[in-house]
């Protein structure tokens, strides 16, 4: 009765999948010699097969499309990275301040912490180290991490708050298998803000994987560079969510107007 019932549900529910096979019952139809039990294995194992094949063309078609919607994404990606591997082609020295970070990003992993801020007068080579820690991150955490790195001003998209928090949000949750930002919250900076702070919450509540934001001068965002301001920077990061931001020190410098 219950196998009757399932097949029932299944049948009114999906009745596209189902397909009957009939076969008359005799005392030795599982004998693999027996013509009709070989029959219905064949037709079986065919409907199987055809069955997966489909559902596997299925899958990569939607992946296909959805390669398609995030290649705005993807390229924005692409684009830091390639920028952040010729600057570590030429990179040298730095090996001591880099062990100093490691050993402070490993100190603030387990509890809340305010945001890691590298900060110098043009040209002192905060770019280079950021691209650096971007690439040993790994290593110099201890841990399994995930690391997004942004050198901010060098494409469109990061030159404007909105249209940077977008692209963090979206590869986060690719990253971590989440939900991508549905369309009311993209349609208003203010969603979009308390959707990135929701987020790492929820990045640091799963207590897997480490998460690492490197922002390259965000003195190169627009929002900050006419108002002085970073609202959508949070002022604590939750244990496992770490913010390493650079910024130029100076008379113009946002450091000077926004304590961090």
């Amino acid at each position: 009765n219950l196998l009757s019932n399932l097949k029932g549900r299944i049948a009114d529910r999906q009745p596209g999948v189902l397909k009957a096979h009939h076969l008359a019952w005799s005392r030795d139809l599982v004998n693999p010699k027996n013509k009709a039990h070989a029959r219905y294995l064949k037709e079986l194992g065919e409907q199987f097969v055809a069955r997966a094949n489909h559902q596997v063309l299925e899958c990569l078609r939607e992946l296909e499309a959805g390669r398609q919607e995030l290649a705005w994404l993807y390229q924005e990606i692409r684009h830091h990275l390639g920028l952040s591997a010729e600057v570590n082609r030429t990179f040298c020295g730095r090996q001591e301040l880099l062990t100093q970070l490691g050993q402070r990003l490993r100190q603030n992993d387990g509890h809340p912490h305010p945001p890691l801020v590298l900060f110098g007068p043009p040209g002192i080579g905060k770019t280079a180290l950021m691209c650096k820690l971007a690439e040993q991150m790994s290593g110099l955490l201890g841990r399994k991490t995930v690391t997004i790195l942004r050198l901010l001003g060098t494409s469109q998209m990061s030159s404007e708050a909105r249209g940077l928090l977008q692209s963090i949000c979206f590869q986060v949750c690719l990253a971590y298998g989440l939900p991508l930002p549905p369309a009311q919250v993209l349609e208003a900076h203010t969603r979009l803000v308390q959707f990135f702070h929701i987020l790492l919450h929820t990045i640091s509540s799963r207590n897997f994987e480490s998460l690492v934001i490197l922002l390259d001068s965000v003195d190169e965002v627009d929002s900050v560079h006419c108002a002085r301001r970073i609202p959508w920077l949070p002022p604590k990061c939750p244990p496992r969510v770490h913010l390493i931001v650079s910024a130029c020190s100076g008379q113009r410098g946002v450091l000077d107007t926004i304590p961090l």
